[in-house]
């Protein structure tokens, strides 16, 4: 269950929707109440003549590397850009674990707007393989989604509560909703995170530890770049805190 840490990270770095540079990278630190440091993750965007390609790597540290056998998971996100966004056209879930390994190869057919899924298990010298189809079709993936966040939403980032739906969230339909904070419940949150830029909840519609929603807090900073996140009252030892560590932008 620990590895569950791992799911925030995913969503941390928003950029900036011109998509003007050739790489950007950012690394996250996460914490968690009385274990200190348990996980670390780094997200890197390349953009070369009208491709792209993100990729995820988040790992444990101290007891939760230990209970999850040193288990590392990876996001992977290739495709086109068009009109000015993300398009993907591969987006991979991989985690590894002992001698385990559960990869999933998310294929995208815009045209005819269907999405086809491989996963591939490895247990040991065995592995086994099945092929489906989504239930559902989006032209977003889990990390095109948020990349592309100020392109569906606006440069001001406000919402109140959008749904959208993103390969790889929920498996049925891959919802996600997003909302702006403000007002008290704006206040409140930017106490926990010590950081006052835009707030978004984001809500995973996933039973995480005990938030029932998959509902937790990010704080984007004047790049667009999540600064701060939080998970709040995770099981019995307080809240799961993230910040970042270090950025970088190539142009």
């Amino acid at each position: 269950m620990f590895y569950r840490i791992f799911l925030p990270i995913i969503f941390l770095a928003i950029s900036l929707s011109a998509f003007d540079f050739k790489r950007m990278s950012a690394e996250y630190k996460v914490k968690y109440g009385i274990f200190g440091t348990i996980g670390e993750g780094k997200c890197t965007i390349d953009i070369e003549d009208g491709t792209y390609k993100i990729e995820v790597v988040a790992s444990g540290e101290g007891l939760v590397k230990f209970v999850s056998r040193d288990r590392v998971e990876t996001y992977k996100s290739t495709g086109v850009i068009k009109d000015g966004k993300l398009l993907p056209t591969l987006f991979v879930k991989d985690r590894k674990w002992g001698d385990k390994e559960v990869r999933k190869r998310y294929f995208f057919d815009h045209k005819n707007q269907v999405v086809n899924l491989i996963i591939t298990k490895v247990n040991g010298g065995k592995v086994e393989e099945m092929r489906d189809r989504l239930r559902y079709y989006s032209q977003n993936d889990i990390l095109t989604l948020f990349f592309n966040l100020r392109y569906l939403i606006g440069d001001n980032l406000e919402t109140n509560g959008k749904i959208f739906h993103a390969v790889g969230a929920r498996k049925k339909d891959g919802l996600i909703t997003i909302k702006t904070l403000k007002g008290e419940e704006k206040e409140e949150i930017a106490k926990l995170l010590h950081a006052n830029n835009r707030i978004l909840k984001v809500v995973l519609h996933q039973k995480i530890f005990s938030s029932r929603k998959g509902e937790f807090y990010i704080d984007i900073d004047d790049r667009y770049i999540c600064d701060r996140f939080i998970l709040k009252d995770v099981l019995l030892y307080g809240d799961l805190y993230g910040k970042l560590k270090d950025s970088e932008i190539m142009r």
